[in-house]
């Protein structure tokens, strides 16, 4: 991942890495989708925060990132298949209850959305409102970039890693609502960005 984003000459600069504990143990960490890159950039940033992802089947087609999900062991979601994905967010919950951190792009597709939301797919929060483990969100900001063409230009791409969404303060919502708390976070900082 280092060797692909030198030669892509990205610099990947994030903040809020000092909000995540050492001994952070299972949780989820739930940002926006602006492209192919993401999976690369979030895995850059926590790096000492080893996690798996829940990967679109129809996405991933890239070899660097084939190769790191393969590495983590991610599990593909079938999203045009409900039965498969009631068991792949099983595999999801079972992983977590194991003690395995997952990271989540609720939105669950990109495309010229750039640094702007998309609908957030609650399903996605199931496998959270099941084990009942943190919620980390993060927001990526012009990470969509990297595929464009910049001519010789380095390209800056940030992770802001936001505060953690604990059981406490989600318990009473359903997985929409929940949905739309993390979305507003996500959202909150987008704004803050962009307002530079």
């Amino acid at each position: 991942i280092d060797i692909f984003h030198k030669l892509a000459k990205v610099d990947i600069v994030s903040s809020g890495l000092d909000k995540l504990p050492k001994d952070l143990g299972a949780c989820c960490f739930m940002g926006n989708h602006q492209g192919m890159d993401d999976p690369l950039v979030i895995s850059t940033v926590l790096r000492d925060y080893p996690a798996s992802f829940l990967a679109n089947s129809e996405r991933g087609s890239n070899f660097v990132v084939d190769a790191v999900y393969n590495l983590v062991e991610a599990e593909r979601i079938d999203v045009f298949n409900i039965r498969k994905q009631y068991q792949t967010y099983a595999n999801v919950s079972e992983g977590i209850i194991k003690g395995r951190r997952y990271i989540i792009f609720p939105e669950a597709w990109y495309s010229d959305n750039k640094n702007t939301l998309l609908e957030f797919h609650s399903p996605c929060f199931v496998p959270v409102l099941k084990t009942k483990c943190p919620i980390i969100p993060f927001c990526l900001y012009d990470s969509w970039k990297v595929f464009e063409d910049q001519g010789n230009e380095r390209l800056k791409v940030e992770c802001h890693i936001l505060d953690p969404i604990y059981y406490e303060e989600y318990q009473n919502l359903n997985k929409k609502e929940l949905a739309n708390l993390v979305k507003m976070r996500i959202q909150a900082k987008l704004d803050e960005l962009n307002a530079r």
